[in-house]
């Protein structure tokens, strides 16, 4: 087990220790005895006497009594007299360590040395600084006669408990040393499996939240990824209209540049004359221009149709006839339509 989960189990034994002497000293507890010892009194003797024996340990009192039996295996209660049973202050470092801590300091707090003396202790209340510590002692040689005392009789003992000197009550400790022989139980047995549990339960917790977590983190990438669409889509209609907006602005100055139809008409009679008129005018793709019709001096219009503004690049389609009706000559002309420059708009 790595050092970290030592430390953490070393610290919920600290804590399950607090919270069973703070029970222990608490009024509710007292409060629960005397009212579950009132309801028991209310039912019939022998109802009562079955109850009343219902734990499986016997709690066996020092000395052992003439009747003790070696059938089941019993709690054997010390009385006042036989442990030191004391409570101290130690910084809170030290119960970090607490019985190597003791270990060191044990002749402090008893007349006898460290191999003298077996002791049990346990963490009552934590402050900021400091943590109250029940110590509770017995002299190893007295501890030995009592585990002797009990072979030879036969009594298998699980526990070695002690009675509160100031209330008469169990101190619900284990002075039992751990190897003295006996059927000691295994309290800790169903603690690991409450462990067990707990951490079976905080992983189970844990797969769910990741789960849950999973669930968010995929729907969010799904919403994303249709927020990114819908960009996309805003982002290919937004360049759809720009180039749409461009191809208009691009063909509107192209038709701000040509001249229109009517100054074409006007600029064409002024450069023609009275003697030509034109039979048939047509413009192409918005800048091929032709036009036929009949003139007195056909041979002449190249001429006067250079000197118009709004035509350029000017020449004879076909040959130029005699109409022998009128009497004139006709001709047909291609030209292209001049572009004219945009004026620079002032601010």
């Amino acid at each position: 087990m790595s050092r970290l989960g030592k430390r953490g189990l070393a610290w919920l034994a600290s804590q399950r220790e607090l919270c069973q002497a703070q029970w222990h000293a608490s009024m509710g507890r007292r409060w629960l005895r005397a009212w579950l010892a009132e309801l028991r009194g209310m039912l019939p003797a022998a109802l009562a006497a079955r109850l009343g024996t219902g734990d499986t340990t016997p709690l066996l009192a020092w000395p052992l009594p003439a009747q003790a039996h070696s059938t089941r295996p019993a709690v054997l209660v010390l009385p006042a007299s036989q442990v030191m049973a004391q409570r101290i202050a130690l910084p809170l470092a030290a119960t970090r360590n607490l019985h190597q801590v003791l270990l060191y300091e044990i002749d402090r707090y008893t007349p006898y040395a460290a191999d003298q003396v077996h002791f049990v202790a346990r963490v009552v209340q934590r402050r900021a600084a400091l943590a109250q510590v029940e110590l509770v002692a017995v002299a190893r040689d007295a501890l030995e006669h009592i585990l002797a005392t009990c072979r030879e009789r036969g009594v298998q003992l699980v526990a070695i408990d002690a009675l509160d000197p100031s209330s008469g009550e169990r101190l619900l400790i284990d002075l039992l040393p751990a190897g003295s022989g006996g059927t000691r139980a295994r309290p800790g047995r169903f603690d690991r499996w409450l462990w067990l549990a707990g951490c079976a339960c905080l992983v189970l917790l844990a797969c769910a939240w990741l789960d849950r977590r999973q669930e968010g983190v995929e729907a969010m990438r799904q919403a994303v990824a249709e927020q990114r669409q819908a960009v996309q889509q805003v982002q290919h209609l937004r360049q759809a209209i720009d180039t749409t907006l461009g191809a208009s602005h691009y063909l509107a100055s192209l038709k701000a540049q040509r001249p229109t139809l009517t100054r074409l008409l006007a600029d064409l009679t002024a450069c023609l004359g009275d003697d030509t008129w034109v039979e048939q005018l047509e413009v192409r793709d918005g800048t091929q221009v032709t036009f036929s019709g009949q003139s007195a001096r056909a041979s002449a219009l190249l001429a006067q149709v250079k000197t118009c503004s709004t035509l350029q690049a000017a020449q004879f389609q076909g040959i130029i006839q005699a109409d022998k009706a009128t009497g004139r000559e006709r001709f047909s002309m291609t030209a292209q339509l001049s572009q004219e420059v945009a004026h620079a708009s002032t601010h």
